[in-house]
This record gives structure tokens, C-alpha cells and sequence, in this order.
């Protein structure tokens, strides 16, 4: 069986976690987000949030 280009694509982007603005966009994710009057913004500060919070834990761009 040969591997084409676009084989590879698929086999290495299913092996990463899909970017937020992806999953926000799925229109699956955004009708159960609209049934639980949940808006796109608020999932996005949530996780900026959890992204400062994990960068100032592990003291990443902190001066030495």
C-alpha cells in the first residue's frame, strides 16, 4: 500500500489536539454551546486564563 501526501497530513494532524477556534467553529460543538447559553468568548477567556496561569506557574518568561 502506498502513502500519499495527503495520507501523511491526515496521520500527523490527527495526531495533534485540534486548535480552539477549530472546535469552537464545529457546528456540533456550537449548538450544545448554544443549548447551554455558553458564547464562544467566554470558552476563549477561560482558556487564556488557564494559559497564564500554567506559564506563571512553571515560571516560563520570568527573568533569571
Amino acid at each position: 500500500m502506498k502513502n500519499n501526501s495527503s495520507e501523511t497530513i491526515w496521520r500527523t494532524a490527527l495526531r495533534q489536539e485540534p486548535a480552539l477556534t477549530d472546535v469552537l467553529s464545529d457546528p456540533i460543538v456550537r449548538r450544545v454551546m448554544d443549548r447551554d447559553g455558553v458564547r464562544a468568548a467566554e470558552i476563549s477567556d477561560l482558556a487564556s486564563s488557564f494559559r497564564r496561569r500554567a506559564r506563571n506557574a512553571s515560571g516560563v518568561g520570568e527573568a533569571a
